[in-house]
């Protein structure tokens, strides 16, 4: 009997260590389109960085956040901040950008578009460059005069880096 229950106990265990081990897997960022598919769940409020899923997000994004964000200095896009993230950390290019303001992500930089375009509106960014597939999507309740700025920063910083 006691044997038994052992068996039980060290099954029990072994399961919730898959869990445990699934769950830290749904975590990890899988794959380079992994940070557009995470900010398209996100609503306007939750792109606040002090809101739970806003914080969750970048959390996830950039678990050490002075190596992936800064504040913009000379040649860099008009924000408080911006970030970078990459899946593969040992490519010298992004697989998204994020822009910063007043504690909200406003606008970012990828190669897809987050699927709710409720919440944003997109355009090519490097209108110069046809072969470029990057796209530049500002939150749809920031003044367009505005969203205008924020992508034509963007099109200017990569264009100094290229």
């Amino acid at each position: 009997m006691l044997g038994r229950a052992f068996h039980i106990v060290r099954v029990a265990a072994i399961a919730a260590g898959v869990m445990v081990a699934g769950a830290a897997a749904a975590e990890t960022p899988a794959g380079p389109e992994w940070g557009v598919k995470e900010i398209s769940k996100l609503s306007d409020t939750d792109l606040v960085l002090t809101s739970s899923a806003g914080k969750a997000f970048m959390d996830k994004l950039a678990p050490v956040r002075d190596k992936a964000c800064s504040a913009p200095s000379e040649n860099r896009p008009d924000f408080d901040e911006y970030c970078s993230w990459a899946f593969n950390n040992d490519e010298a290019d992004f697989d998204i950008l994020l822009g910063i303001k007043d504690n909200k992500i406003v606008s970012i930089v990828a190669s897809t578009t987050p699927e709710n375009s409720d919440v944003w509106v997109c355009e090519k960014t490097q209108k110069g460059i046809p072969e470029s597939d990057l796209q530049t999507c500002n939150i749809r309740s920031a003044d367009e005069k505005i969203r205008t700025h924020w992508s034509e920063s963007w099109e200017v910083f990569l264009n100094s880096i290229n």
